[in-house]
């Protein structure tokens, strides 16, 4: 830092993104101790087209976390916390390559979507705080 820098924390963010396969995309409010099954049955559930077995969570510092599955017969879901972003993608052919890309396209572009329009109003808070 040099002098006359500052720096913005923003406020706690209390909620949760459901993207992709579901019938209900949008934003949810956080509740500590909900699960991912608790989330999906807000947003009405998923899609017949919905690859249930590759859901996962980009939590807000972007670290991605997936569903694990043992023996084939216990899953365990991850954690879900404030600002996460829940992305259930769709089924696609393992032999097209262009299916693929399409469906690694989509939940980049939200993360990034989502980093730019944090760092603008961290930047709009900067320049309003400044002048």
């Amino acid at each position: 830092l040099q002098d006359k820098d500052s720096i913005f924390i923003p406020g706690h963010i209390s909620t949760i993104k459901v993207e992709g396969e579901v019938f209900n995309k949008g934003l949810l409010v956080f509740i500590p101790g909900k699960n991912l099954k608790y989330y999906l049955n807000q947003t009405s559930g998923v899609t017949r087209n919905a690859d249930k077995s590759r859901i996962f969570i980009v939590k807000q510092n972007g670290e991605g976390l997936k569903t694990r599955s043992f023996f084939g017969l216990f899953k365990k879901y991850p954690k879900i916390t404030p600002g996460s972003i829940i992305y259930v993608p769709p089924r696609y052919d393992k032999n097209s390559l262009a299916g693929l890309s399409t469906i690694l396209a989509k939940p980049v572009n939200s993360v990034v979507s989502t980093l730019n329009g944090l760092s603008n109003t961290l930047l709009s808070l900067y320049l309003i705080k400044g002048l």
